[in-house]
């Protein structure tokens, strides 16, 4: 009875063990993944810069030599700052002198645990950067739109060849004083443009010659006319 418990027992003191060291680890584990996922945020660009590098691999691929490096970097940096460690951990410095197998599987372990983690947190880095440059994309053609709008909108006054005409409330004018009353008749900027495109292309189809813009008042009426002297030619804008 004696012989079949003795493997037990041993059984039992391999699991104390390993529980000990689980209890033991966690207080440096924590403090070497925060080390870590600090310093994979910090070098955020060096990973967008590798992103796009690696935009022809294999979707899913991880930039596995720049986890790696911080992964070195910090375990050097926890292992140094000796004040540190033993404050927080209670633990030899030095690893290596430990015999228990334990005790390295477990360190192990927790190195796949961490870097598995790293990934994790890269992928949703490069997903977070792939959302906000959509987002960017999105914004600036938008506006582009927008200013393409306007611009496709934007009618220069005639008179002046410099400032744009503005419509408010039934009123076309211009900074330069050009101002006709439109609410009677419903003309809006885009017949101003309408009409001074189709006055131009008929001017222009038997003259050569530069037509002028002016204002003038017509049984109590202020009106635009496009005239030109070469050809005698007169066009009603608004």
């Amino acid at each position: 009875m004696a012989n079949a418990a003795s493997p037990l027992r041993t059984e039992d003191r391999k699991l104390q063990r390993q529980a000990m060291y689980k209890v033991s680890m966690p207080p440096w584990k924590e403090t070497y993944r925060k080390k870590c996922f600090e310093r994979l945020r910090l070098s955020r660009a060096k990973l967008l810069d590798r992103f796009r590098q690696m935009k022809d691999e294999p979707e899913g691929e991880t930039d596995v030599e720049l986890i790696k490096d911080i992964m070195n970097k910090e375990w050097l940096s926890l292992w140094d700052d000796e004040a540190e460690l033993e404050r927080e951990a209670n633990i030899p410095l030095d690893i290596s002198f430990i015999p228990e197998d334990e005790n390295v599987e477990r360190i192990l372990e927790i190195f796949e645990e961490i870097e598995a983690e790293l990934k994790e947190e890269e992928q949703k880095l490069l997903r977070e950067h792939d959302l906000y440059e959509e987002s960017y994309l999105n914004e600036e053609k938008e506006l582009c739109s927008a200013l393409e709008s306007l611009t496709a909108d934007e009618v220069v006054c005639p008179i002046c060849k410099k400032n744009p005409l503005i419509e408010n409330k039934g009123v076309i004018f211009c900074k330069c004083g050009l101002r006709i009353n439109t609410e009677q008749d419903g003309f809006k900027l885009a017949d101003v443009k309408a009409q001074l495109d189709s006055g131009i292309e008929i001017h222009n189809f038997t003259c050569d010659a530069e037509p002028e813009f002016s204002m003038m008042c017509v049984l109590g009426t202020t009106n635009l006319f496009m005239t030109c002297e070469a050809c005698d030619f007169m066009h009603i804008i608004i």
